[in-house]
Formats: structure tokens, C-alpha cells, sequence
């Protein structure tokens, strides 16, 4: 976890303070393509028939995260893994 970050100091999404609450796996990554829908609903990445899933976890996800004013990213580099980051919201600039 990293506290506080502000948008100048790092990759925050918008002006003020924020807590980043970062979770990383080791996984396969996923490519910068497949990430620009990885929060649409009923998009799966790598469909398969043995995959379990919707494809609806990561958007309700994120429709939580806006409701509370708060974010959620990923940072994700094939054959490396992933990062998602929640970020919350301490104050407004």
C-alpha cells in the first residue's frame, strides 16, 4: 500500500489525495488490447469452454469503486502478471 500519492508524485487518477491499495498477481498479464475491455461487461478475455464466468465481476467492480468515488486500474505486462489498483479518495485540491 502506498499513502498518500498525489496526482504530481505518481499515477493517481485525478486531483487530490489519494490511498492506493495495490494487489499483483504473477499470472500470464494481459495485453494492452485486452485491457481496454477488461472492465465491459459479458467481455471475457480468453473464452474457453472450461472457464468459469460472465465476464461481469471486474465491471460491477468497477461500478462499486464510482459509486464511492474511488477508482480501479490495472498495469498488466504479458508473461509478467498484473496490478489492479484500488484508489480512494482522502480530499479534494
Amino acid at each position: 500500500m502506498r499513502y498518500p500519492i498525489t496526482r504530481e508524485g505518481g499515477k493517481a487518477p485525478g486531483p487530490g489525495r489519494w490511498i492506493a491499495l495495490d494487489v499483483t498477481d504473477t499470472g500470464p498479464g494481459i495485453s494492452a488490447d485486452q485491457q481496454k475491455h477488461l472492465f465491459k461487461e459479458f467481455r471475457r478475455l480468453e473464452a474457453t469452454d472450461d472457464t468459469a464466468g460472465m465476464g461481469i465481476g471486474l465491471a460491477i467492480r468497477r461500478r462499486i469503486t464510482h459509486a464511492l468515488d474511488a477508482e480501479i486500474t490495472v498495469e498488466s505486462e504479458v508473461g509478467r502478471g498484473s496490478t489492479f489498483t484500488l484508489w480512494l479518495l482522502l480530499e479534494h485540491d
